[in-house]
């Protein structure tokens, strides 16, 4: 095994947390339930232990962006300062970037404010957003379906790959889309609450994380309300009874409260950049955005495997086990708010050209719980096979195991982490070099007013300079212009060893630094 050795106990203690909850499920589900919650907690925090370092892509400029935030949370900005001049279509080189929306921006901020501006800190609120999903998958699957289902999904995506190395940042784009994942789910899990219980204050609650995930990354995060609406008019008797409609509108008021008020600010404050990030969001539809493309049915098949590994047969026993799910849920309504929400999703994605293979994660629980589905089934068929309780325990909780073994994938994650991968190895230890070169940039500047150029060490490797210290780099060569108005700014000018024009070598101004002697 690559990983060290902390890794290493950190996952056996996982697996011991995750073995305990499958033991006690039978008898003590309340506390099997937590140690999922606690085992994802220690899961989520090995993972994101993994690269002390920020990655590429998107986690180094949300770092960035929310590192700025602590400040002023609401003016999003890449640079501190606006020292240079800048284009507002470039979001990995502009100064307000409104590329994303706030929310989970401002939940890294907190944590920032809270625990330092620190890789660790970057990644809690995912690692809590990722075990609480755990247990919102839990009590869906116990309302609409049986414990059991909902415990086995619970455990399944406490374990699965992909949403695991969301959290750790390896796959684009990252904490948004884990951020994104919860708070649709979250307004699922108060639906599926307030549909047992009448409480009408679920409809708050539905309102508020609804909200919630358009704050997060944009419309889809409505999803529950076309689900629902699509429901209540294919399965209720009295469809046409507006009154049936009302807790819909309801709680779509409340989601309106929510995220429109940002929007109206942005445009007010920053009309030109939130004006091109919106049309650059309507594009998504018809064009393929900086080359993320695929053939029109990728996440039918190969997103499938992608997103939930097994190899060729993933498609048909997800196809499968989600035909076992609707076949077990009680009525039309509960089927119809399971089917919506994955037929939404896919014939989005499907039809728009920009296609990233994070883009259908925010069904993955519907995924998780028709595989859960197959295994319940499986444990079915043993109890037809014997009647020795023993027997179907042992039979059942060691297939369980191997299937969690498996979907987590722990090769693969080695390959990501580790210096298992040849290329891959040598792009970590430069990653790692850069980090511990930061300690060397501020002992050698101190407090000075420092402004690097060429920065280029690792790939937009100004982003963890900004991140790290408190100077401003960047990956471009000055031009004597830059170079005249950051001397009557006082700024101290260091551009990075390379291939540069003799301009730069024999201007007396500039300070030429080899990175690589830090």
């Amino acid at each position: 095994m690559f990983f060290d050795q902390t890794t290493q106990i950190l996952l056996l203690v996982t697996v011991l947390i995750f073995v305990s909850g499958i033991l006690l499920f039978r008898t003590k589900r309340t506390i099997a339930v937590a140690l999922i919650f606690v085992g994802s907690c220690v899961l989520g925090y090995t993972m994101a232990t993994l690269d002390p370092f920020l990655n590429l892509w998107d986690e180094q400029f949300h770092a960035l962006v929310a590192k700025n935030m602590m400040h002023d949370p609401f003016r999003p900005t890449l640079y501190p300062d606006a020292l240079l001049d800048y284009d507002i279509e470039n979001w990995t080189a502009n100064y307000i970037w409104v590329h994303k929306q706030p929310l989970f921006l401002w939940q890294i901020a907190l944590s920032f404010k809270l625990f330092g501006a620190n890789v660790l800190a970057l990644r809690l609120p995912s690692i809590l957003m990722h075990a609480l999903i755990s247990v919102f998958i839990y009590r869906i699957g116990k309302i609409a379906l049986n414990d059991r289902i909902g415990f086995i999904a619970a455990l399944l995506f406490a374990v699965a790959h992909f949403p695991l190395e969301i959290l750790a940042a390896k796959y684009s784009t990252d904490h948004n889309d884990l951020a994104f994942l919860f708070y649709v789910t979250a307004s699922f899990w108060s639906f599926w609450e307030y549909r047992r219980s009448g409480d009408r204050r679920w409809i708050l609650l539905i309102g508020l994380f609804s909200g919630g995930a358009v704050l997060v990354k944009w419309l889809l995060g409505l999803l529950i309300y076309p689900s629902w609406f699509i429901s209540i008019f294919l399965s209720e008797r009295s469809r046409f009874n507006w009154r049936l409609y009302i807790p819909v509108f309801q709680g779509l008021f409340i989601s309106f409260l929510v995220f429109l008020p940002w929007q109206f600010y942005i445009f007010s404050r920053f009309p030109a950049e939130a004006g091109h990030e919106f049309e650059m969001i309507s594009r998504h539809l018809n064009e393929v955005i900086e080359g993320h493309g695929e053939e029109r049915f990728y996440f039918l098949k190969d997103g499938l495997i992608k997103m939930y590994g097994g190899g060729l047969l993933m498609p048909y026993i997800l196809l499968f086990g989600f035909i076992l799910l609707i076949i077990r849920l009680k009525n039309w309504f509960q089927r119809t708010m399971f089917i919506a929400p994955v037929v939404i999703v896919y014939s989005l994605y499907t039809y728009a050209e920009t296609k990233m293979p994070g883009f259908p994660m925010v069904v993955i629980i519907y995924g998780l719980l028709s595989l859960a589905a197959v295994i319940f089934a499986f444990y079915g068929v043993l109890k037809c096979l014997s009647s020795y309780q023993f027997v179907r325990t042992t039979i059942g909780s060691s297939m369980l195991i191997f299937i969690l073994v498996q979907l987590m994938d722990i090769s693969k994650i080695e390959e990501n982490h580790t210096y298992k991968i040849g290329w891959m190895g040598e792009e970590r230890k430069k990653e790692l070099f850069e980090l511990k070169a930061m300690s060397s940039l501020e002992k050698r500047y101190g407090k000075e007013e420092v402004v690097f150029f060429n920065a280029n060490y690792t790939y937009a490797g100004h982003i963890p300079i900004m991140f790290h210290t408190d100077y401003i780099a960047y990956s471009i060569l000055p031009s004597e212009s830059d170079i005249e108005r950051l001397k009557l700014q006082g700024k101290r000018i260091v551009v990075f060893d390379g291939e540069l024009p003799e301009m730069l070598r024999e201007n007396e101004a500039i300070e030429i630094l080899n990175f690589e002697s830090l």
